[in-house]
């Protein structure tokens, strides 16, 4: 298959399974626009450097929700500020025992909780750090690097302090996590060096008044803002800063010379696997890796009472309430040397009108043919050169029946009858046996966390427990009720056994526990009434 056919492919199943799922699915009514730029025919693979997206949900009270997302290369646009993070990184590779492999920044105008409790505008930066391959010029001597606990956090650190500079915040390290790894380095063909040693996962907070998070979010959407296409929006006057949910995500790609042919595709920056880097001795021209940058960036708010009235057909126009002031365009319509994917959709109980949507503007090339056979055996065969709308219109058609005769087969499948007998056998096993029951809250209460046979030190090697009570104090908690019954001795060898031991007392202590005790779950109409 010609290269341009397999852009063509790539570029129409992208959509498909990733953009047009992700909106489609809670609207009643989707009026959709899709805008591809014209596939530029690339020898070295396909050129996709942007899929961007733009969404807004009118409920039945007229609040609304939107929703503006971007996923780029990069390194192909030279933004300032994911050059700065890209050179950190690679610098780490090639200097460092490890490197900041991906890492994510979450920023909440007000933090709602699970429980109804809403908080103060939050900060959250999520990192792993990860070794390195280094292989010598004999390759069967290569190794991972002995990454440890300070090195990773020096590294956690840099990027740190590339966001507390940029947005003027302050972040406290919650926890560390390490993982134990293994991993191979493939030095000939079928031969293989394995090693291994340790991954960190650290997350870092900074909970801000409200007066912090207004000053600092603006600051955050205009970096948004500099990704350009549908991000545009987020720089508007009236986008309401402390409404906002605001994500940043950066992961550098490296590569080997024989995969460069996919290296302009940003889902492959994206969704490829986090391979360790590899940094090897000059004789090795085949080892030199490349490197690129991915990111991913979301920003959304919900707002109630947008609209008016909901009893027809709705116009809502984002644009005009956030007050931005110029054209919506996507990222291709501001730079040509490479191709992008963009979305626009609309749900509300009626039908949703997006003003600003230019006529010219397609909304689905159904013409379109797809340029390979689709198999999906043995349901769904779709030959080339079928529009697109008729390929969706079959997926849509087929996929849910041969769900529906695969769950069939599964359910044909099972012996109903044993199944029936060995629930019935449960239940007499449980409430038939003459046998006293055990006390399971006593036997929780006595579980002894200090020993190590018992509990062994798991993966968190850090847990902040003065930042873990800020956050539950954010959701409404009292926190003094748990940090007050923290072991520290305990805590110092095994923080995460510590909190364990902690919430089991705090849970008891207001009869939460009393459901194991063998007074109520021995009998089947007290622990119903319970």
């Amino acid at each position: 298959m010609s290269t341009r056919r397999n852009n063509l492919l790539l570029a129409a199943f992208v959509v498909v399974t990733l953009v047009l799922p992700v909106f489609a699915g809670s609207s009643q009514g989707t009026p959709a626009s899709f805008l591809p730029s014209a596939v530029v025919a690339e020898d070295d693979g396909p050129n996709v450097a942007t899929i961007e997206g733009m969404a807004s949900y009118v409920d039945a009270w007229g609040g609304v929700s939107n929703i503006i997302a971007s996923i780029q290369n990069a390194t192909e646009y030279g933004y300032a500020h994911t050059t700065a993070l890209e050179n950190l990184v690679t610098n780490q590779m090639e200097t460092e025992d490890g490197y900041v492999s991906q890492f994510q920044f979450v920023f909440n105008g007000l933090t709602p909780f699970p429980n109804g409790a809403v908080g103060s505008p939050m900060a959250v930066l999520q990192l792993s750090v990860y070794p390195i391959w280094e292989v010598p010029a004999d390759r069967n001597m290569a190794s991972l690097t002995d990454l440890d606990v300070s090195e990773a956090v020096a590294l956690a650190d840099e990027v740190v302090g590339e966001y507390e500079s940029a947005l003027g915040i302050s972040m406290d390290r919650l926890e560390i996590i390490v993982s134990n790894v293994s991993s191979y380095f493939k030095h000939t063909e079928g031969d293989y060096v394995w090693d291994y040693g340790y991954t960190y996962m650290m997350t870092y907070i900074d909970i801000m008044t409200a007066s912090q998070g207004e000053t600092a979010m603006p600051v955050f959407l205009d970096r948004l803002a500099n990704l350009g296409g549908f991000m545009d929006l987020v720089d508007s006057s009236d986008w309401p800063a402390l409404m906002t949910s605001a994500v940043e995500s950066f992961a550098p790609y490296h590569y080997l010379p024989e995969h460069s042919y996919m290296s302009n595709f940003v889902g492959s920056l994206i969704m490829s696997p986090m391979d360790y880097y590899i940094r090897a001795d000059a004789s090795h021209a085949d080892l030199v890796s490349e490197v690129q940058s991915g990111v991913v960036c979301y920003a959304g708010f919900n707002y109630p009472g947008a609209v008016d009235s909901v009893m027809g057909d709705e116009t809502y126009s984002l644009k005009t309430h956030v007050g931005h002031t110029g054209n919506i365009q996507t990222k291709m319509d501001q730079d040509p040397s490479s191709n992008s994917i963009s979305v626009i959709v609309g749900a509300s109980p009626g039908s949703l009108a997006i003003p600003e949507l230019p006529a010219s503007w397609i909304s689905l090339d159904d013409s379109f043919e797809i340029p390979s056979n689709i198999s999906m055996e043995p349901y769904l065969y779709i030959e080339e050169n079928t529009t697109v709308g008729d390929a969706l219109r079959e997926i849509l058609s087929v996929l849910p029946k041969g769900l529906a005769l695969d769950l069939n087969d599964m359910i044909l499948d099972l012996d109903t009858t044993g199944l029936e007998e060995g629930i019935n056998t449960a239940i007499d096993t449980l409430w038939g046996s003459l046998t006293p029951w055990p006390d399971m809250r006593q036997t929780v209460l006595n579980m002894d966390f200090s020993d190590p046979m018992f509990f062994p030190i798991n993966p968190i090697r850090e847990l902040n427990f003065d930042l873990l009570a800020e956050i539950m104090a954010q959701a409404g908690m009292n926190p003094d009720a748990l940090i007050d019954r923290i072991d520290e001795t305990l805590a110092a060898s095994n923080p995460l056994a510590a909190i364990l031991d902690a919430f089991i007392d705090y849970f008891d202590s207001y009869s939460l526990l009393n459901i194991l005790d063998n007074d109520y779950y021995a009998d089947p109409v007290a622990l119903e009434g319970y």
